[in-house]
């Protein structure tokens, strides 16, 4: 009798403890699936940021979604967007950035290893723009890229800038007509020669186009890199009357340098990973 009373006690006993465990299980992955679904909600900007429609100020932080919405685009008020990025997964601006005409500071934030967004056409829109530091020049077969030229109106621009992909440039003209004599308040420029083109092209072509380039009045601080044409006007870099820091860098068919010591104010110079170099 006893033993009969002790085993019923531990079978009831032995339900018990699997019915909880079986709860504990399934609480566990309910509460798995809720974090789950938080950490997308605040990964992604969703759609419905549109309707912040007097949004002048919007900063986000630890941004890792893989795109931002389109919608972004129709905050006509925005004066500054700031998005700190927390890893590579968003490669570009939306398209429509153009609309965002009030826009004075666009500022992404991104690990310098990691490569800069995208720009998407239009962007040129943007005549309020003081602050944009990455300007990426699409490639000749991406339509909705951004283009040199885009650059013509943001004479706002203030410190620094840093221009990529101009190994994409196929029409020098494009170097005219971004009229960066007209960018006053720039100090700092950084030029990439980086693209798509063909050996051979490239070397013609970044001759013409930093014949064609008309630098800030106001620089003092000048970078080029991956700069791969042969030669390197005399003309052009004469036109730094304030420049005080240059570095050339991986400008790998150099033969022969302008003369540098003619820049009144020059203190600093770097030249590294240069291979053609005669004179």
């Amino acid at each position: 009798m006893a033993r009969a009373l002790v085993s019923a006690i531990a079978e009831e006993l032995g339900s018990i403890i699997a019915l909880e465990l079986r709860l504990t299980i399934s609480v566990k992955e309910e509460v798995q699936k809720l974090e789950s679904k938080f950490r997308t909600i605040q990964a992604e900007l969703p759609d419905e940021v549109e309707n912040f429609i007097h949004l002048i100020y919007l900063n986000l932080l630890s941004y890792n979604a893989d795109r931002l919405p389109k919608t972004l685009c129709n905050l006509c008020n925005l004066q500054i967007l700031k998005i700190t990025f927390d890893g590579d997964r968003c490669k570009k601006l939306p398209q429509g950035m153009g609309k965002l005409i009030s826009l004075r500071h666009l500022i992404l934030d991104k690990p310098y290893y990691m490569k800069p967004l995208k720009c998407p056409r239009g962007i040129g829109r943007l005549i309020s723009l003081r602050k944009f530091i990455y300007f990426i020049v699409s490639g000749k077969n991406d339509s909705k890229g951004c283009k040199l030229r885009e650059l013509k109106n943001l004479n706002h621009l203030q410190g620094t800038l840093i221009v990529k992909g101009l190994g994409n440039v196929v029409n020098v003209r494009e170097a005219e007509n971004a009229q960066l004599k007209k960018k006053i308040h720039l100090h700092h420029l950084h030029l990439y020669f980086d693209g798509e083109c063909e050996v051979n092209r490239r070397m013609k072509n970044d001759v013409l186009f930093l014949n064609a380039l008309e630098s800030p009045p106001n620089l003092e601080w000048l970078e080029i890199t991956n700069y791969q044409g042969t030669t390197m006007s005399s003309n052009w870099t004469m036109s730094f009357n304030k420049l005080k820091t240059l570095s050339l860098t991986s400008c790998t068919k150099l033969e022969c340098l302008p003369p540098l010591g003619k820049l009144p104010l020059l203190k600093s110079l770097t030249i590294k990973f240069f291979y053609g170099l005669k004179k």
